[in-house]
């Protein structure tokens, strides 16, 4: 028994690399399942345990911990919910601790298709041209009137913006962030190790189409910035003249996007001008301004304890826009911890990050600069969106780091 489940994690690690990109249910069922299997295998002495030292292990130990007290003593949430709100940092110690190449290749493959299907099905939605507004009834077109409702649900567009299988469209760009860059990197080692194979190419090129268009689709100004910032330190991979044709195509290829697509233009034109974009653009990005002013309100009260998890709860107060609506998400990630946990909260989160940062400086070429623009374009994001609590996005997030702490062992063991 315990030998046949040794032999299928291969496949649940394909399945929770396909869930992470596409469903959070089976994200969190699949991910419990291979923890509960790392501890049978465990204590039945058929996984051996190489407990490596890793510089992020203890300060995201002790940022859980913390995040457990502060809610109890303040009475935000029960230790249960506490600890149920932080549980994607176990992916982490999963994948770092508890995995083989074989399971790290077959989530990378499984997220690599799940993020091409996320990809097209954002597409999909957009090429089906069926709306859904909150409070109001599907937009839909008269050719799809006798569909499904389940299928008009599916290739609904929120808002305008394609949302894949996600809640929001953010949170569906933010799931393609990190197969952008993988695809990529995948991409420049083929061309280095001159594997001109017109299948793997093809591949990868629709894989890379597939998951750009999403993002652009998606149309979340935070995932943009972030791309585009994380391209800085990826670009390094290349030559002098490499990184000439690799900056100098980016910069052509958003010219192309904005003066092709003028909505878009607008919405990306709102990221550093207040009066571009539409109403709501800017609407959406004042409200945000008054978020962080309520937020800074309530951390001169509770300083250094925070609120605790579960506790936050602003208000825009402001005459311009008329929202009654309690916001549990300051859309700041330090500003977020800093309220919940406070100032100790956000001193144990910034050492975690530094530490997060150290791991992937350690990595070998090309994969430094890949990791590091993944990284580098989540805290891009979390500037302007409080992901750190979002189980969508701190399950892939951890994931990302503990895929790249088993791969940093894997590089110094091979040194020694």
């Amino acid at each position: 028994m315990i030998t046949k489940l040794s032999q299928s994690r291969s496949y649940l690690y394909l399945g929770l690399g396909l869930a992470l990109a596409l469903s959070i249910s089976f994200s969190l069922i699949l991910g419990a399942i291979l923890l509960v299997l790392w501890g049978i295998l465990a204590l039945h002495q058929k996984e051996k345990i190489s407990w490596n030292s890793s510089s992020v292990a203890l300060p995201l130990l002790l940022f859980f911990l913390w995040g457990i007290l502060v809610s109890v003593m303040m009475g935000s949430t029960s230790l249960r919910k506490a600890a149920s709100v932080q549980s994607a940092f176990l992916l982490f110690f999963l994948f770092a601790y508890g995995s083989r190449w074989d399971d790290i290749k077959s989530l990378i493959w499984g997220f690599g298709i799940g993020a091409v299907i996320a990809g097209l099905w954002g597409f999909f939605q957009q090429i089906s041209q069926i709306n859904f507004i909150p409070l109001v009834p599907f937009e839909c077109p008269s050719y799809a009137s006798g569909w499904p409702s389940w299928l008009i649900s599916s290739l609904a567009l929120r808002n305008g913006r394609a949302v894949g299988s996600r809640s929001h469209p953010l949170t569906y760009a933010e799931t393609l962030l990190p197969a952008f860059f993988l695809v990529a990197i995948l991409m420049f080692i083929l061309f280095k190790r001159r594997d001109y194979s017109i299948w793997s190419h093809l591949l990868l090129w629709v894989s890379l189409i597939s998951i750009t268009i999403g993002i652009i689709l998606a149309q979340g100004r935070a995932v943009w910035l972030g791309v585009l910032v994380g391209s800085i330190p990826f670009g390094l991979v290349f030559s002098r003249r490499g990184r000439l044709f690799f900056y100098g195509g980016i910069i052509l290829f958003i010219f192309f996007i904005l003066f092709s697509f003028p909505n878009l233009k607008g919405r990306a034109l709102t990221i550093f001008a207040p009066c571009q974009g539409s109403q709501s653009d800017q609407i959406s990005r004042s409200m945000r301004f008054y978020l962080w002013e309520d937020a800074f309100r309530k951390i001169k009260e509770t300083p250094v304890m925070g609120v605790g998890l579960r506790g936050v709860a602003l208000k825009i107060q402001s005459q311009e826009i008329k929202d009654d609506r309690t916001w549990s998400e300051t859309h700041n990630i330090f500003l977020q911890v800093l309220l919940e946990r406070g100032i100790i909260g956000l001193g144990l989160y910034l050492w975690l990050l530094i530490c997060a940062f150290r791991i992937l400086w350690q990595l070998p070429q090309p994969w430094r600069q890949a990791t590091l623009s993944i990284f580098i374009a989540f805290i891009i994001i979390g500037l302007t969106e409080s992901w750190v609590n979002d189980k969508e996005i701190s399950l892939l997030f951890w994931s990302f780091l503990g895929c790249c702490e088993f791969l940093r062992f894997q590089y110094l063991g091979a040194k020694k």
